[in-house]
């Protein structure tokens, strides 16, 4: 993109947009790899830092569900 804005003396927006996709994108990106790192690699478990709250990982613990009051079971019917 540099390249052509200096010897061109024009910005494409084409480059503008791709950069700007590729720059919002790849966080998911790598979220979504180390997640799947960490779900095929089951000795990982043992070397991620502590979550400092009741439940551990989200990929690996789930927290209990809440429970159902009665309330939620009245308006069933």
């Amino acid at each position: 993109m540099l390249y052509f804005l200096l010897k061109g003396n024009a910005l494409s927006i084409q480059e503008l947009l791709i950069t700007t996709f590729l720059f919002l994108t790849a966080p998911v990106t790598a979220l979504m790899v180390a997640k799947a790192h960490l779900l095929l690699d089951k000795s990982e478990r043992k070397n991620l830092p502590p979550t400092g709250r009741d439940v551990g990982w989200s990929v690996f613990d789930a927290p209990e569900p809440a429970p159902k009051s009665a309330d939620a079971g009245a308006k069933e019917t």
